[in-house]
């Protein structure tokens, strides 16, 4: 047997057994809590009059320990106008 026709014989084998033992449901169904826990903020783009790469693609998100209380936090960077916000986790 060549090197490529083992190539091609184990990966569809791998691609068979990954089909045939993949689960039906996920394992782990997550919920959207977010406006329950008051996460309701809106994405605020920049302005994309001037084309400065900050205003255009605009905010984003970081989570860390900011009150090094061993629990993540949320912080919230919007564009222009938007305003940011720090989410305390207290759970």
């Amino acid at each position: 047997m060549s090197a490529f026709s083992a190539n091609i014989t184990g990966g569809l084998c791998a691609t068979i057994l990954w089909m045939c033992c993949a689960a039906a449901e996920p394992l782990a169904p997550f919920v959207d809590v977010a406006a329950e826990l008051g996460l309701t903020r809106v994405h605020t783009s920049g302005s994309l009059e001037k084309g400065y790469i900050p205003e255009a693609k605009g905010g984003g998100s970081a989570a860390l320990d900011f009150d090094r209380d061993g629990d993540q936090d949320l912080y919230w960077v919007n564009g222009k106008g938007g305003g940011h916000a720090l989410f305390r986790n207290d759970g």
